[in-house]
């Protein structure tokens, strides 16, 4: 009663519906655009970098200045480039000038070559773009990867509670039966609590896959942020003709994989960080400029404007600049080592993945006349039974070898789904996964 009033209150769900909704409610998806936009607007912020700053700025200075007529040497004293005679007497004059003075200037300053440290800064950001865009994509597959699961093993778990249903309710007729054989007394005692045990066995298993089932609408619910369980319209399905070339897979997986996109973008990063402390031994160029909007209240030396033109070199750093250069450097090829440890990885992984979905393949081939064979022997086992000429073992094995392998079938079916997952995850192509549901000639429904 309690499966059948979930089933009513369930939303119906097809699996392109299931990703949209993923795509929408995962968190996981959701914090990886953030940061996708985070490390863009970096980007973004950092393509002016090569133009000039200019900046207003105001102060209010209260100042005095001591002027004295002895303090003044008569050899620099000139007029109009023309020393002054040595006997010209000068009085004894102090002077003392006090002030408040309102400054406000706007200055420019333009650094025009800074030996490489601003290109570097600018596609250091863009290859935390390409980093971040490359995670959205991971993130994206790992949930994708999650949601098949999920979702087929829903159907997996509901299939499964279907045959037990049918042993059960087989095996219940069975015992049924052999109770009114036992009446007539054409079978003994035992056989008949043979039958009894069986059923009590098949009422058994069928209570574990209904929990079973719970706890697999349970996940996906939870997973697509759904308070309510959901019935699953697309149904668990087996492509019989090969997926495809394995080289074609292993090459993707060496260049579309995310985290290979990864690796590589973090690699680029580090070589522009090489460059930017290759930098710093390089001199810096910059012009300059300033202007004074209140010149009649200004200090009596401060010009009413300034611009000229400068170069820093610093000559002598706190940190060692050699020791960061390799600092950076050696980063860069701990990077690099890590693009081909992920790439090695990537590639065991799918081929294992590539083994896998054709060993499923196989199964469920094989499975197709071992199901052909169970159900006539069922069908044999039952007529002798009732004619007297087999006994309830006989019956109760048949139910059991035909209920074993409707669910290895659907296993397989299960085992493939889940495999191709891993495979076009492996390649960078999870989204070519509902191709493969369209072109899918077998379905267990």
């Amino acid at each position: 009663m309690c499966l059948l009033a979930a089933t009513a209150a369930a939303e119906t769900l097809s699996f392109d519906a299931a990703v949209a909704r993923l795509l929408d409610e995962s968190d996981a998806i959701q914090a990886a655009r953030y940061n996708m936009s985070a490390r863009a607007d970096e980007a973004e912020a950092l393509k002016s970098l090569d133009l000039p700053t200019v900046s207003l700025d105001a102060q209010v200075l209260r100042y005095r200045k001591t002027i004295a007529g002895d303090a003044v040497s008569l050899d620099s004293v000139t007029v109009n480039g023309t020393p002054l005679p040595l006997n010209l007497n000068l009085p004894d004059v102090e002077a003392k000038l006090s002030q408040t003075s309102f400054r406000p200037t706007i200055t420019a300053l333009w650094p025009f070559y800074t030996g490489g440290k601003i290109d570097a800064a600018q596609r250091a950001a863009q290859a935390g773009v390409r980093q971040a865009d490359a995670e959205l994509g991971s993130a994206r597959q790992g949930a994708l990867v999650n949601l098949i699961q999920l979702y087929f093993g829903q159907q997996l778990a509901a299939k499964v509670l279907k045959i037990r249903a049918d042993v059960r309710d087989g095996l219940g007729q069975h015992l049924d039966n052999a109770r009114k054989l036992e009446q007539a007394g054409m079978i003994t005692k035992a056989q008949r609590l043979q039958a009894q045990v069986a059923a009590d066995t098949a009422q058994r298993e069928y209570e574990r896959a209904l929990r079973e089932l719970d706890s697999a609408q349970g996940s996906l619910a939870r997973l697509l942020r759904s308070q309510r369980q959901f019935d699953l319209s697309t149904p668990l399905f087996m492509l019989t003709e090969p997926v495809g070339p394995r080289d074609e897979f292993l090459a993707a997986a060496d260049a579309n994989n995310p985290q290979v996109l990864k690796l590589q973008a973090l690699g680029e990063a580090a070589q522009q960080k090489v460059r930017a402390e290759e930098a710093r031994w390089l001199p810096e160029a910059f012009m300059f400029g300033s202007y004074n909007f209140n010149p009649d209240d200004a200090v009596p030396i401060e010009p009413d404007w300034i611009v000229g033109i400068g170069v820093r070199f610093p000559l002598f750093d706190r940190t060692d600049r050699k020791r960061s250069v390799s600092a950076a450097k050696a980063a860069g090829a701990q990077v690099g080592a890590l693009v081909e440890e992920a790439r090695t990885m990537l590639g065991i992984a799918t081929h294992r993945a590539y083994n896998d979905v054709e060993t499923a393949q196989q199964q469920f081939r094989l499975l197709a006349s071992s199901l052909a064979a169970a159900r006539e022997n069922l069908r044999a086992q039952e007529l002798a039974f009732r004619e007297g000429q087999g006994t309830a073992v006989d019956v109760v094995d048949a139910r059991l070898l035909l209920g074993g392998a409707q669910v290895e079938e659907a296993q397989a079916a299960y085992l493939f789904d889940v495999a191709l997952a891993r495979l076009l995850d492996g390649a960078g192509d999870l989204g070519r996964y509902p191709e493969f549901i369209r072109k899918a000639d077998k379905v267990i429904d």
